[in-house]
């Protein structure tokens, strides 16, 4: 029997939904839920709908992001990031993220940011890195 994860459970249910209407949803979330229970996973509920909600808004290109920084951040300046980052990936179908902000002093000053597979380094330390290495490559 193949192992079926709260993810392939919500991409699966996502994909029998669409252009579905209200009456032919309810019939076939009914028979989604009852084949979770019979395969034994009737416990993973809640977290196939924690993932039934995220897959559906990366469909709408709509994705969640760390943001981490040297110091709490502005809301406008956090909400301008966000949206220049989504303009930047946008050939990634990233239309909006939504950032959840992480403080790490080791920064320096700046951010990183990470979506999906995604890094971007915009802190000192991260420039100072690079020069570094930058700098032993012309030592070596």
């Amino acid at each position: 029997m193949m192992a079926y994860t709260p993810y392939h459970y919500a991409a699966a249910l996502h994909a029998s939904l669409a252009g579905k209407d209200a009456a032919q949803s309810q019939k076939i979330t009914d028979a989604f839920v009852s084949m979770v229970a019979r395969n034994g996973h009737a416990s993973l509920g809640k977290k196939i709908a924690q993932e039934y909600a995220v897959y559906a808004s990366e469909r709408e290109g709509i994705f969640s992001g760390i943001l981490f920084v040297a110091h709490p951040m502005n809301p406008a300046l956090k909400k301008d990031i966000a949206k220049k980052i989504s303009e930047r990936l946008a050939h990634e179908h990233i239309r909006e993220i939504h950032f959840e902000e992480k403080t790490d002093p080791s920064l320096i000053s700046g951010f990183t940011a990470q979506v999906k597979d995604i890094f971007i380094d915009a802190s000192m330390n991260g420039a100072l890195r690079r020069v570094y290495e930058e700098l032993q490559k012309v030592v070596a």
